[in-house]
């Protein structure tokens, strides 16, 4: 029986409860998402003028706070571009990666939904080009960025699992979002980007939104394993690399990638 017990607790904390965390953490970001630009589009002095400073600063913060709290969790990826990234990365294992990206879906929508409910309006969240923004001007953007927030993701969390990650990776958000909000929106969210897609029944460009994020979380990815990494996660190692690096790497992945685990 205690064996019994043990394995069904394990089975909770390895699968379960990091898809939960998931769920909630992504419900919370797309409903303070939307609830800040429908703030940031009712205080604005024209419709046309914007401020990103108030999405900037509220997407920034939030993701902070749930690599703080669910961090030790599930990783609080709440974003499938850094799901992308953290596997490419060795992070997290492949059977998780499409549960993640379910359970993010799940939560994203939820959350835009409540959003809808409290603040009745169907113009909020969704991510759109700036005026006069080309196609190519606008993946371009969403793949530069996304690229800068996943590396930020995999050298300070995955590799350093550092007590300083939270704050790395919420003001990456901020300063990509004061970067390029009048280009593309600055997104880097595909999962993020649906809830508000839904909701509000606006689809134009949405491709742009899964294409840029996942390519910038490949750019990162690769550069991650190629360059930046330690050497039991470089592909290629100077030494020639062996069996020992690459059982080391194993080792040191966990099912799901464990932002600041000791810290937390």
């Amino acid at each position: 029986m205690p064996t019994q017990t043990r394995t069904v607790s394990q089975v909770y904390g390895t699968w379960v409860r990091p898809l939960i965390a998931e769920y909630f953490g992504q419900l919370i970001f797309a409903f303070i998402h939307c609830s800040t630009v429908n703030t940031m589009k009712a205080t604005a002095l024209s419709a046309d003028s914007p401020i990103p400073l108030l999405p900037a600063i509220s997407d920034g913060f939030v993701v902070a706070i749930l690599v703080i709290t669910i961090g030790h969790i599930s990783g609080a990826h709440v974003n499938f571009a850094v799901t992308t990234a953290v596997f490419i990365g060795g992070g997290i294992k492949l059977p998780m990666v499409p549960l993640y990206f379910i359970a993010q879906m799940l939560g994203s929508l939820t959350g835009a939904a409540l959003a809808y409910i409290c603040n009745g309006s169907v113009s909020f969240g969704e991510f759109g080009l700036g005026a006069g923004v080309t196609v190519g001007q606008g993946v371009l953007m969403e793949v530069v960025l996304s690229a800068l927030l996943t590396l930020a993701v995999l050298l300070a969390a995955v590799e350093l699992s550092s007590v300083n990650a939270a704050f790395a990776i919420g003001f990456s958000i901020l300063i990509d979002i004061l970067a390029g909000f009048n280009i593309s929106g600055a997104c880097m969210n595909p999962t993020l980007s649906f809830g508000p897609a839904v909701v509000s029944g606006k689809w134009t460009n949405y491709w742009i939104y899964w294409v840029g994020p996942i390519l910038g979380a490949f750019v990162s990815g690769t550069v991650f394993r190629l360059f930046l990494g330690t050497e039991a996660r470089l592909l290629f190692r100077p030494d020639g690399g062996d069996e020992n690096s690459e059982t080391q790497m194993e080792k040191s992945s966990t099912t799901v990638d464990t932002v600041a685990k000791s810290s937390m």
